[in-house]
């Protein structure tokens, strides 16, 4: 496994390499754990946990995992029905769910849900199908398939609005697909027959306006958003997007005939991110309106199935935007994701000689090193864009499984594979030398794995899967073996060393399968030295799994492990905590 961090690192610092993709998507699907392909409700709580509601399930995703709730008929305190259509979380933490058949309250601490459905009897909620939530001041707002619910906290009150055709002051429809609380605290109700905004409330009496597109036209208003000008942004089934002016209380034009024609009339859901654009979400994809004007449809060059009948779209407070599809999952865009392009067999620009990337490396040359696990090493000249390669196929090597890679003063680039020991590679001759290896070591290591390397001034570190680490003179050809062996005074927790850093205070690190290492260098003498163990347990001869170490500006060390990233300061000859993150696997990992 590699760390995500440093691929990260090496792409922002090679950024300029790779063309850009503003909108590439990360799609998840039931491959990946959630629990239907048809995402119609999108949220984020405050602990930044994101909850998707499916035809099928609730579904709440922490960054590695989802946990998925379902309607237990044996279990009264289960979600009431698995048709999720809306999801709001209120100010105390609490998550309000809506469904086909019943509204529901998710308490996170006692973890159990409490049902709110329709019955005869008074302040109940008007119908069981909750399509709208929304929390405007101390009251929840629900929309349904039968009116307004507003549910005071306080008292545990239902009270209804319904729509009256002998009153036009009332809801146009009692079908209420959107509720929208602008900055200035104005209520807007999208329903299935027109906009309105609450004008009054008193006495528990609510009064609206209805503002009809014209006088034969009826709205079917599914999404309602404001945007900082105070604009609001309607999304219908039937009349497509339509921009509204608060100030003049009217629709107004904001594209030509020609431009707006593109867009699909079926608009489901609205968002505005940070940079002011309106993302669209219709029956056919994703459009993106610019504030100059300018409209992009977009697809997503991760999924071949590309993007369409969306059904909900969310900002999250990094500024990311989910999108839920009917079908085909949710899909994510970060701006982090506009440094990146993947690059593999296929790829024009650098074609790769093998999908499984394991180390990067770059030259004083513009040429950039990637090591791959099956087809040697590729090659990439950033001012010639030239694409070479170092494998069994060129005839330059038949070591094609490539684990590590660390470049010397002399232009010398050592390789350590998975299987088949160590090689040199001269990259200024462009030849393989490894007549540079001691017969000796060669022998030792032709059937050893070599995961990490760090060449400093003539000396090479090499870090293998088994044999300890070998500090190897490349100038006499000699080498030192320091091992596992506990009967010594010295010894290392573990003969499986995956990574390997030289500090700033001139003290070399070994990540091994158990445990962390540090070895002064410092006056080094081979034969007489101190190896310091930290994250290992001496009376059980056990220690953390060490797959990546780093060093930043300010001399902290980060240590990533399989289950969480330490970061340390040496302080004199002992190391201080600064922060341990436990973060989720598949976040920090990628599997080899």
């Amino acid at each position: 496994m590699k760390f995500k961090i440093a691929l990260i690192l090496f792409v922002f610092v090679f950024g300029n390499l790779f063309s850009q993709n503003k909108y590439r998507l990360k799609n998840f699907s039931t491959t990946d754990g959630l629990s239907q392909s048809s995402v119609i409700a999108i949220h984020q709580d405050k602990f930044g946990q994101m909850w998707f509601g499916t035809r099928d399930g609730l579904n709440k995703y922490d960054g590695s995992r989802f946990t998925i709730f379902r309607n237990d008929v044996n279990d009264k305190f289960s979600i009431s029905n698995n048709d999720i259509l809306a999801i709001e979380e209120d100010n105390s933490g609490k998550i309000w769910v809506g469904t086909y058949n019943g509204l529901n309250c998710y308490n996170p601490i006692s973890n159990r849900f409490t049902r709110y459905l329709h019955t005869k009897a008074n302040h109940t909620i008007s119908n069981n199908a909750v399509w709208s939530i929304r929390e405007i001041g101390g009251e929840m707002w629900f929309g349904t398939s039968k009116g307004l619910t507003i549910f005071n906290k306080k008292s545990g009150l239902f009270t209804s609005v319904f729509h009256s055709d002998d009153d036009a002051s009332t809801l146009p429809s009692n079908n209420i697909l959107s509720i929208l609380r602008t900055k200035k605290g104005e209520i807007w109700i999208g329903t299935t027959k027109g906009l309105c905004q609450l004008i009054s409330r008193k006495n528990g009496k609510l009064s609206f306006k209805n503002f009809p597109l014209n006088t034969t036209d009826l709205l079917n208003v599914q999404s309602v958003i404001e945007d900082k000008e105070g604009n609001l942004w309607i999304g219908t089934k039937n009349k497509g997007l339509l921009k509204f002016d608060q100030k003049e209380k009217s629709f107004v034009t904001f594209l030509s005939n020609e431009k707006y024609s593109e867009i699909n009339t079926d608009i489901r859901s609205l968002i505005i991110d940070k940079q002011g654009s309106l993302w669209v979400g219709s029956y056919d994809g994703i459009y993106i309106l610019g504030q100059d004007k300018s409209l992009q449809k977009i697809n997503n060059s991760n999924n071949s199935n590309g993007i369409d009948k969306v059904k909900s779209i969310f900002m999250d407070k990094k500024g990311s935007i989910w999108i839920g599809c009917y079908y085909k999952g949710v899909n994510l865009w970060d701006i982090s994701n506009v440094n990146f392009s993947n690059y593999n067999q296929t790829s024009k620009k650098i074609p790769m000689s093998f999908d499984v990337v394991s180390s990067i490396i770059s030259d004083q040359n513009d040429n950039i090193y990637f090591g791959t696990e099956g087809g040697g090493i590729t090659i990439y000249n950033k001012k010639s864009e030239a694409v070479s390669y170092i494998n069994s196929k060129t005839g330059q090597t038949h070591k094609n499984d490539i684990k590590a890679m660390s470049l010397s003063e002399d232009h010398i680039l050592w390789i350590g594979t998975f299987s088949k020991g160590l090689s040199a590679y001269n990259t200024i001759s462009k030849r393989i030398e490894d007549n540079r290896i001691a017969p000796d070591l060669t022998d030792l290591l032709k059937e050893s794995g070599v995961y990490s390397l760090k060449a400093e001034n003539k000396i090479l570190w090499i870090g293998t899967f088994g044999k300890g680490l070998i500090r190897y003179n490349t100038s006499d050809k000699t080498f030192q073996i320091i091992g596992n062996d506990i009967s010594k005074p010295t010894f290392l927790t573990n003969n499986m060393v995956r990574s390997i850093l030289i500090d700033k205070q001139n003290s070399i690190w070994l990540g091994t399968q158990n445990g962390l290492n540090r070895i002064s260098l410092q006056n080094f003498n081979p034969k007489k030295y101190k190896i310091q163990h930290f994250f290992y347990d001496h009376s059980a001869l056990s220690g953390d799994d060490i797959l990546t170490l780093f060093e930043d500006s300010q001399n902290k060390i980060w240590v990533g492990t399989k289950a969480r990233v330490y970061i340390i300061l040496m302080e004199k000859n002992s190391i201080k905590l600064v922060l341990k993150l436990e973060i989720p696997l598949s976040l920090l990992f990628t599997p080899f």
